[in-house]
């Protein structure tokens, strides 16, 4: 697509927010404010600023600090308690948020659930209908697309026949695998090394979205269990999700605890300090240029160990080592919307060797709708976790745009099909990383989620070996047991 043309498509920097798209005018020209997740005062608190002495005094039975999926449930369940959910940015959700365009919802985080697990029987119990996907991921890469990589389309892969072996060996030998504690403790290139550039490189792209880095950081049970899943004689893809993925989740969440009596969420909240006493548990927290002193019964910290271990004060030292250890991948998502039709290729499709690793049909529930009923946009949501070397592009509108043209160039020579210029171009920045799911992490998520007297732990870095939704819910469950007896 040549300059003068990509000159009339519009591009928009926005924070992942619900809503976050502001109106949009006639005019082609880009959006000249970057917006994104403020992370100002955490700085300020990593770089040892001072803060005004507390201008305010409050009292609850428990304070939330976190409203992501953890934060969130906890408050949930705790009934109809004295509690205060603190959270430092205007919208709850965290890592699962949607986002609306005109008549359009998308994910620009976490995309779908499983039925039977405790996040499919929350979406139930909140009255969510599940939607089933039924639709395994294909593949795009020279030129051609492939259904079902790892399943039926193995065969159709667009390579030299060696390469599609090699592929074929790699599924038999991994999904042979009995999965023991060992594979914890050792990363998948030391499984598939053995197998070509083609098979390293479809890792690479999976590992980076699905796990937080590349293979040779992620723990080798979790893409033998996965391989396990999408080759077993009677599979069946039982991936649920709504318009908007688990941003519907979150969003029907937010509105029962706001909701809820004896629950107070104090957004654009962020907590300074969590200190733990032998009565009572301390939080400073900074509001509108106010500092506010909350006394408590317990507290559950549901933040990722990064801004845990900065925040609850004097913890044993062991704990704060373990929780300095996770590390965390950060992305961002660009959708490409289009006002036509643009063919579908599934419900996610992997694209090996570009600067994203995978495209979201973002109104794949929308596909059985009658005509008359369905959005006149179309929008492609596309994943792009980012490597050191670019992470630096998001900090200026230049960047930003830059990063958003190479994923719209590599999509469209993706395929014939999608050389077809979109409407607008939407770049999310994300401020919540998800954590590496790399070797040796599990004696590092006991360490760090023990609980510290009235203070426990919630986040799915601390529950789950991947970043999951089941992880943050069963993280808040556990947090609620262990701080009960306090409150």
């Amino acid at each position: 697509m040549g300059h003068s043309r990509r000159d009339f498509i519009r591009f928009i920097v926005a924070s992942s927010a619900l809503g976050a798209i502001p109106k949009l005018s006639e005019s082609a020209e880009p959006i000249s404010t970057i917006d994104s997740e403020d992370f100002s005062i955490l700085h300020r608190l990593r770089d040892g600023e001072g803060f005004p002495a507390p201008s305010r005094q409050e009292q609850h039975n428990l304070v939330i600090v976190g409203g992501g999926i953890s934060g969130l449930t906890a408050a949930y369940r705790t009934g109809e308690g004295d509690v205060l959910l603190l959270e430092k940015e205007r919208q709850l959700g965290g890592n699962s948020r949607s986002s609306v365009f005109r008549d359009a919802t998308c994910s620009i985080g976490a995309a779908y659930v499983y039925r039977d697990t405790v996040e499919g029987k929350m979406a139930a119990e909140l009255g969510l209908d599940l939607s089933t996907i039924n639709s395994w991921d294909g593949t795009v890469d020279n030129g051609v697309h492939v259904t079902d990589t790892w399943g039926d389309g193995l065969k159709s892969l667009p390579y030299r026949r060696e390469a599609i072996q090699q592929f074929a060996d790699c599924r038999e030998k991994l999904a042979a695998i009995e999965v023991s504690p060992v594979h914890d403790d050792i990363p998948l290139s030391n499984l598939i090394e053995p197998y070509g550039p083609e098979v390293n490189r479809w890792w690479l792209a999976f590992c980076r979205s699905t796990w937080g880095g590349a293979p040779t950081e992620i723990a080798a049970s979790l893409p033998i269990e996965e391989l396990k899943t999408w080759t077993q004689p009677d599979r069946n893809d039982v991936r649920t999700t709504w318009s908007g993925g688990v941003g519907a989740l979150a969003q029907k969440l937010s509105e029962r605890v706001r909701a809820r009596r004896g629950v107070r969420v104090a957004d654009g909240a962020t907590v300074l300090s969590v200190s733990n006493h032998p009565t009572h548990v301390e939080v400073l927290y900074w509001r509108d240029g106010l500092v506010t002193r909350v006394t408590a019964k317990a507290a559950i910290v549901a933040t990722p160990q990064l801004v845990t271990s900065r925040i609850v004060a004097d913890l044993p030292k062991q704990q704060v080592n373990a929780m300095r250890q996770f590390r965390y991948n950060p992305y961002c998502v660009v959708n490409l919307v289009f006002d036509r039709p643009v063919k579908r290729l599934g419900y996610d499709t992997w694209f090996p060797g570009r600067a994203f690793t995978d495209v979201v049909a973002a109104d794949w529930m929308d596909r059985d709708r009658p005509s008359a009923g369905r959005p006149k946009h179309q929008i492609m949501t596309c994943y792009v976790p980012l490597t050191p070397e670019f992470r630096s592009e998001l900090l200026t509108i230049e960047g930003c745009r830059g990063l958003a043209t190479r994923v719209l160039d590599q999509f469209q020579r993706s395929l014939p099909d999608y050389q077809v210029d979109p409407v607008e171009v939407h770049l999310y920045r994300r401020g919540h990383a998800i954590h590496t799911s790399m070797p040796g992490l599990r004696p590092l998520q006991m360490a760090a989620r023990a609980p510290f007297g009235r203070v426990a732990f919630a986040n799915t870095d601390i529950s789950s070996m991947s970043s999951s939704t089941e992880g943050a819910i069963n993280a808040a469950n556990r947090a609620l047991a262990e701080v009960d007896p306090f409150i």
